[in-house]
């Protein structure tokens, strides 16, 4: 099969006249609407209402004892944490709980369902705490004399913050992360506590510093006492969490192998460069022609050119060779992909991890290489995040980096070994547990996060106790999320999951009722030791780099793609096909799996059977674009040996953001969506969607509606940045819409975002699509056409790097 570029649609002359989105539907829904509930007998809730003010009464009691009023802090402030019964509409309830209660929402988690509030008027705080005594009486007393405030059926309890709840780490800790409050009305109020606070610290000469952006305060070498007072005393801390990592790598089979037995082939100077975040690279392999002769990347005190852990060496390996050394069985000389920058951030098995000196770093290392866009990071936090729980903020600073800077980051699930190895067998339901959830900050959603693949790069028989090599293994982690925790909601997003793909890492054996790790399965990678060479091990810091080596392919074929573009690629030629799960467990499919295993020559490569195109546009939120797809002839006139699903179409949206911290629902708070449509104008799109009316009917399929839905009333749901759609193309539709379906994206700003907020996302925003289109046929009936034809109809841009070169060079 012959191998041809992807191309790029030119989108600014095959397009249609851009025009205002507008979705048909009734005004968002009322708080208090929300809140009703059939049986009006409120008395369960009068209970528990009444459980929750006891506590509270007792907690802020507890609260005021444990000050130190010799401290002399300026000012205290309380924080109610409430659940609700239902979504908390931020640009609809916000102001009036502010203004009647005296309430500032300050963190939404639990996608809006849970909030933490600051008191900020004790007064009107009065006025709430009197709504619910008065809620209580009516209820349970039968006092029908009293009235409250109807918000409060809104809650389903509440409680204060407490010391107890801020100090989340165990032991005292070289370095802990202080998650300051942001007060987005009573900034003062947090400036005049943050003064008196620096005092503290510095006259116990107590190192820290502060990440403003992410309102995440570092502090270093500090006594458990120290760190308990400071929750005590100090009002402006959400939580007080460990920095501690580790490198993200199970039990090795630590056998001798061989010498190294291979060369590496000199770097040209166009190759990309990869950064390896990780525990350095050894400069003692055949690698070392291959490292960019830096050695100020280090946060370690040692040289980025060791690698004592005997992991950074390995990593980097898989990212700058790839698959192609496992095929030749790491003999010979093998062309490099990618030049590595070590950018060192650990030199043991496990350390704390500064977020302000990882983040130092990578803007370090884009400012003095300007050029790099790839990062791998195989290193996370120890401990898993618990189900719905808020983005950190170590995500949220690499999230932001890579939209500021236009670089792509692969991190890793991280590893669960533990849980793992303690299974009775190979089993999906296991997955279910939420110990198996991914570390931080593998939340992260402008990156790519990899899952482990159970595949191990041999030829050959599979030997692992995975059902088949493109399983995701049993250590490795699955998505966070998941909104049907929440009974009330009415609708899913069935894009919103992590990891976005897997790839081989190695696996687990058997032996009878027993497993492990063993030498079969497992990878073989390199080792930084040369007595070893290499080294039996499995992990998901084997598959991230080999995402990213993919990446780096793709970067060098079309130097001129933004890098979305490039995730689009690689996520839109993934594939769930051969991973098949039983009805109880499906839906784990894509929270463990993501888009499924990587297609490497799909994501580099058309064929004569096959065609890629690219689309890279800006949108406006409020906007609605759409552009023509035209398909050839001979599709209709050809003999095809059928009429059905004689093409098939897969289509991948991918953007980066600029993230909203402390706003779990509003993190993403872009909400674009795309589709294929019939052959209509964009106002009949529109159209089509206001069924009441009469409105045509402009999608393609009846189940082919937008990519996701974000037309939400009383209960809006999270967006996600990345989406895929694919369906088999008919001849039919080809003759009904004259050989032309429409591409349509629209764009809006979510409704979450607090007063101010909202106007910042209001400009253009970047997008990238991939849309592969192949012909779905028998090998017979294979045309060797479609390429060349689809070139023939559409308006095209060559990105190819060897078409542009045969371009030059005529």
């Amino acid at each position: 099969m012959a191998k041809k570029p992807h191309v790029r649609l030119n989108s600014a002359v095959q397009r249609n006249q851009v025009i205002s989105m507008k979705f048909n539907y009734g005004p968002l829904g009322d708080e208090n609407e929300a809140n009703e509930v059939d049986e009006p007998d409120y008395r369960p809730m009068a209970d528990v209402f009444r459980q929750s003010l006891d506590r509270l009464n007792l907690d802020i009691s507890t609260r005021r004892s444990e000050r130190n009023s010799a401290l002399q802090i300026p000012v205290h402030i309380d924080f109610i944490h409430i659940e609700f019964q239902d979504q908390f509409i931020v640009s609809k309830f916000y102001s009036r709980w502010y203004s009647d209660f005296g309430l500032e929402g300050v963190n939404f988690s639990k996608f809006n369902r849970e909030g933490l509030f600051a008191v900020i008027d004790r007064s009107k705080f009065q006025t709430f705490l009197g709504s619910i005594e008065a809620f209580i009486q009516r209820e349970v007393d039968r006092d029908y004399n009293l009235n409250y405030d109807s918000k409060v059926k809104f809650i389903k309890n509440f409680q204060l913050l407490t010391t107890q709840e801020i100090l989340q780490f165990e032991g005292e800790g070289r370095l802990l992360n202080f998650r300051m409050v942001d007060f987005p009305l009573e900034v003062r109020t947090k400036i005049q506590v943050y003064v008196r606070l620096t005092q503290y610290l510095s006259e116990r000469e107590i190192r820290h510093r502060l990440i403003a952006d992410a309102n995440i305060l570092e502090v270093y070498e500090v006594q458990e006492e120290v760190v308990r007072e400071i929750a005590q005393n100090f009002d402006i801390f959400l939580s007080v969490t460990s920095a501690l990592s580790t490198v993200v790598r199970p039990t090795a089979f630590n056998l001798p192998e061989r010498g190294y037995g291979f060369q590496i082939a000199d770097p040209e100077d166009d190759l990309p460069i990869i950064g390896i975040l990780d525990t350095g690279i050894s400069n003692l392999t055949p690698l070392s022609g291959l490292l960019i002769n830096d050695n100020t990347f280090d946060l370690t005190g040692t040289s980025p050119f060791s690698d004592n852990c005997d992991h950074g060496t390995a990593v980097s390996a898989l990212a700058a060779l790839g698959r192609v050394p496992y095929s030749a069985d790491f003999r010979g000389t093998f062309q490099p992909d990618a030049r590595l920058l070590s950018m060192k951030i650990l030199d043991e098995e496990q350390g704390n991890i500064s977020i302000q000196d990882v983040l130092g770093m990578l803007n370090r290392a884009k400012q003095t290489y300007p050029e790099m866009r790839l990062f791998t990071l195989t290193t996370c936090y120890k401990h898993h995040k618990k189900t719905n729980e808020d983005y950190s903020a170590y995500a949220y600073e690499l999230d932001k980096f890579a939209h500021e800077n236009g670089c792509l980051i692969f991190v890793c699930t991280s590893n669960n070994d533990e849980k793992a190895l303690n299974q009775p067998g190979y089993s999906l339901g296991y997955f279910s547990q939420e110990e198996t959830n991914l570390c931080c900050p593998a939340e992260t959603m402008n990156n790519v996060v990899v899952g482990g693949a159970a595949g191990n790069l041999k030829e050959g028989a599979f030997l692992g106790i995975s059902p088949g090599k493109e399983f995701p293994t049993l250590y490795s982690r699955k998505c966070h999320i998941d909104l049907e925790e929440f009974k009330k909601i009415k609708k899913n997003n069935r894009n919103l999951f992590k990891p976005d793909i897997i790839d081989f890492a190695g696996d687990y054996e058997g032996a009878g009722p027993i497993f492990g790790m063993g030498e079969r399965a497992t990878m073989e990678v390199l080792s930084a030791d040369p007595a070893f060479g290499f080294r039996k091990l499995a992990g998901t810091s084997f598959s991230t780099p080999l995402v990213a080596n993919l990446a780096a392919q793709i970067q060098r074929a079309y130097p001129s793609l933004k890098t979305q573009s490039i995730k689009a690629l690689i996520l839109n030629a993934a594939s769930l096909d051969l991973i098949r799960f039983d009805k109880p467990v499906e839906k784990l499919r894509s929270k463990t799996a993501g888009n499924g295993i990587t297609d490497p020559l799909k994501s580099l490569q058309s064929s004569e059977h096959s065609i890629t195109f690219i689309v890279e546009e800006v949108i406006t939120p409020g906007e609605l674009k759409v552009f023509p797809l035209n398909f050839p002839r001979y599709l209709l006139e050809d003999d095809l040996g059928k009429e059905n699903g004689i093409l098939k179409l897969t289509a991948t949206l991918c953007f980066s953001f600029q993230p909203v911290l402390n706003n779990q629902l509003g993190y993403c708070p872009l909400q674009m969506a795309f589709s294929i449509f019939k052959n209509h104008e964009p106002a009949d799109i529109i159209r089509s969607e206001d069924e009441k009316n009469g409105g045509l009917r402009s999608k393609l399929k009846s189940d082919l509606s937008w990519s996701q839905n974000n037309r939400y009333k009383s209960k809006p749901i999270p967006s996600s940045n990345s989406q895929k759609i694919s369906f088999p193309i008919n001849k039919k539709e080809l003759i009904e819409e004259n050989s032309t379906f429409k591409l349509a994206i629209h764009c809006f700003v979510t409704d979450q975002l607090l007063s101010g907020q909202k106007e910042a996302y209001m400009g253009n925003h970047n997008f990238s699509i991939a849309i592969r289109i192949e012909e779905d046929l028998k090998d017979s009936k294979l045309t060797r056409k479609l390429y060349s034809e689809m070139l023939a109809v559409n308006e095209i841009e060559t990105i190819s790097i060897a078409d542009l070169e045969a371009e030059g060079e005529a």
